[in-house]
């Protein structure tokens, strides 16, 4: 009988969890895990496809935006760079995924309305590119 309290509490606590769910979601959202066997032109391609997808403010057309856009993933991939500085594009790339983009006022190809939110991979990223 000593162990009978014991008993109801932990009955209850995974009751409880159960029914909340066991988890808290805060509302924050966790950047999306860098997936390690893409390649850094397929993240870049992915990134142009993503950033074309349904941006705001933007001209209905943005084939040659998109293009453009390629065209630069084929050059950054041309580029000689370190097997980390690759994997740092591929953050910063696979990062921009989650951001939303926007045509700012006079441009029309789009960019990131809140870049911020990966400024440390983007950072990163700029740095490799200077050859830092």
């Amino acid at each position: 009988m000593t162990h009978l309290p014991s008993l109801i509490l932990f009955s209850f606590t995974l009751l409880f969890l159960a029914a909340c769910g066991g988890e808290s979601d805060n509302g924050i959202s966790e950047p999306a895990p860098v997936d390690e066997s893409i390649s850094f032109i397929e993240a870049c391609h992915q990134h142009c496809d993503f950033s074309h997808d349904d941006p705001e403010d933007c001209p209905a057309d943005l084939t040659e935006s998109l293009n453009s856009c390629f065209l630069k993933c084929a050059a950054e991939d041309d580029m000689d760079l370190s097997e980390s500085c690759e994997s740092t594009g591929v953050a910063f790339y696979t990062c921009t995924q989650t951001l939303s983009f926007i045509c700012t006022e006079g441009r029309t190809d789009p960019t990131p309305a809140n870049l911020s939110d990966c400024s440390l991979q983007s950072g990163e990223w700029n740095a490799c590119l200077l050859g830092g």
